[in-house]
């Protein structure tokens, strides 16, 4: 039969009576501390996990408030790529770019927002996960479930950025609880919302498409699932999901823009036999180490614990299989997929694919926590925290920093601020579009006040809707490292396409860290206006695709 054991209803389960009443002990200082903790996390495990959330999602927003002085990487190029809102870009779909984009409009060249914002989608990905970990476990094990998480890296110490990777953690948080409430109820409404929320989460990133297919497998594979095939309900959220990612689709199938392209460009081609092994070794070592801390600790709350020897037998028998396939599927399925296709993945591609890592562990290993377990759980937790908080420390401070240093140390406002001054010594016209790579020339867009437009490497292909003769009305400022003293030369791609570029002398910047000051210098030529004789201001014309 379907339906979830009746023992694990949310409305029936109560923490003192499935875990014991707690023993109350009477020690003072640290020990006694950690009993009242206990006590509370074991009688108000609900009201725990809220407290939990706000802690989590206030010191991953104020730390790097505090330490970081330029965007990320991928906050750039959401900046540079997301000013012109499209259906689809050569790199990604738009979803991340078009929040980052929202947030630069609404709050100017200000940091924080963005920060901020990161954890607050950090934060809903909890929540619904705490949400399907409610509808199979009691409250104490669903607590733990989420908690481990703090041992991962993509809540914690990876997840600063709005990148694609982060938005897309709360859609596959949300569609894996509403597939599990259809498949146990078999409620219409759960199948549309299911089906909302993976089209929604194609346009977070398209690696979604590995847990929807982990879903249809389970739902064919599963006996007591098979049977809503027989339903309207798997249909309905077929239909949501396909009108809601036929944009994308007709996008993919019409434009030069190719986001798989760019995927496979960065892959590593498998030549050898000895590739077909140690590529996918390589890509789940590196996975299993970034999740190091929070197996660390499930084991510290579940090993050696005393338990119910029933407890697995409790759990739903269609939940447990649930649980282990959105927990390792897409990951499987992206190895295998890519293994047959020729290629390695990149490491930091399994970023979305542990959101159930935390859940399975307490499924598989075993879902009563016992109060020795929660008390060492709560010991370690801090020790875990800091450690990642460490790495972020360390990381800004230009300890484990590349030769350039950290890109969120960079000096991009100063940057920007000499460009400006470079425009401004040809034209009174304000400045309407940056030529350079997305780094370096979104670096330049994001924290001018105009934020002009990004002609990213001069290539049609990446910016699509800026036509280089608009460029040449309008007039730019063109930008590009400058690694060495050889000479001030245009390079060539820039050159190629507007000759008539007066190469201004190298702007020259320092980033200080703490094993050494970094120097960096960069070209800059003018592309002046062509019709700049009043020097007044118009508006370039940008043709959206």
């Amino acid at each position: 039969m379907m339906g979830p054991d009746t023992s694990l209803d949310p409305a029936r389960s109560a923490p003192e009576e499935a875990h014991g009443k707690p023993l109350r002990i009477r020690e003072g200082g640290l020990l006694g501390g950690l009993a009242r903790v206990t006590d509370l996390v074991q009688r108000r495990p609900a009201r725990v996990f809220w407290a939990f959330l706000a802690l989590h999602v206030a010191m991953w927003a104020l730390l790097p408030i505090a330490l970081l002085r330029n965007p990320a990487l991928d906050v750039v190029e959401g900046v540079t790529f997301g000013q012109h809102w499209e259906v689809l870009y050569w790199k990604h779909p738009p979803l991340p770019w078009l929040i980052v984009d929202s947030l630069r409009r609404g709050f100017g060249p200000r940091l924080w927002p963005l920060l901020i914002a990161a954890q607050l989608v950090s934060g809903l990905a909890l929540w619904a996960i705490w949400r399907l970990a409610r509808e199979i476990l009691p409250p104490l094990p669903a607590l733990v479930s989420v908690v481990l998480l703090e041992g991962s890296r993509s809540f914690t110490y990876g997840s600063e950025a709005l990148n694609h990777d982060l938005i897309s953690l709360p859609f596959w948080a949300l569609a894996a609880w509403f597939f599990w409430r259809s498949v146990r109820d078999g409620n219409r409404r759960d199948w549309i919302v299911c089906g909302f929320w993976f089209g929604l989460g194609a346009y977070a990133k398209y690696s979604i498409g590995l847990l929807l297919l982990t879903c249809g497998l389970f739902l064919i594979a599963e006996p007591a699932a098979r049977r809503r095939l027989w339903s309207s309900g798997p249909w309905l959220a077929a239909g949501v999901f396909l009108l809601i990612v036929a944009p994308q689709l007709w996008a993919l199938a019409s434009r030069p823009v190719q986001p798989f392209e760019f995927a496979q460009s960065h892959a590593t081609r498998m030549v050898t036999a000895w590739d077909r092994l140690s590529l996918p070794a390589d890509f789940l070592g590196n996975q299993f180490l970034h999740l190091a801390p929070l197996i660390a600790l499930a084991l510290l709350a579940i090993g050696g614990s005393a338990g119910d020897p029933g407890s697995l037998s409790r759990i739903d028998g269609v939940a447990r299989r649930y649980v282990t396939a959105i927990a390792l599927g897409p990951a499987a399925l992206a190895v295998v997929g890519a293994a047959v296709a020729g290629y390695g993945l990149r490491w930091s591609w399994g970023a979305s694919f542990w959101n159930f890592a935390g859940l399975a562990a307490i499924v598989l290993l075993g879902p009563s926590v016992d109060r020795t377990g929660l008390r060492r759980l709560i010991l370690a937790l801090p020790v875990v925290v800091v450690l990642s908080a460490g790495s972020i420390a360390l990381r800004e401070v230009g300890v484990d920093a590349s030769v350039d240093g950290p890109r969120t140390q960079f000096a991009g406002a100063e940057l920007a601020r000499q460009v400006e001054a470079r425009w401004a010594a040809h034209t009174t016209r304000p400045l309407a579009f940056v030529v350079g790579d997305f780094w370096l020339a979104g670096n330049v867009s994001f924290h001018l006040r105009e934020r002009p437009y990004v002609f990213v490497d001069a290539d049609s292909r990446q910016t699509p809707w800026i036509d280089p003769a608009e460029v040449r009305r309008a007039g730019a400022v063109i930008i590009w490292p400058h690694p060495d003293r050889r000479g001030d030369e245009l390079p060539e791609q820039y050159a190629r396409l507007f000759p008539e570029a007066q190469v201004e002398p190298p702007i020259r910047l320092v980033v200080s860290t703490v094993p050494r000051p970094i120097r960096r210098a960069f070209g800059v030529a003018v592309v002046p206006p062509r019709d700049d004789a009043t020097g007044s201001k118009s508006s370039p014309q940008v043709h959206p695709q």
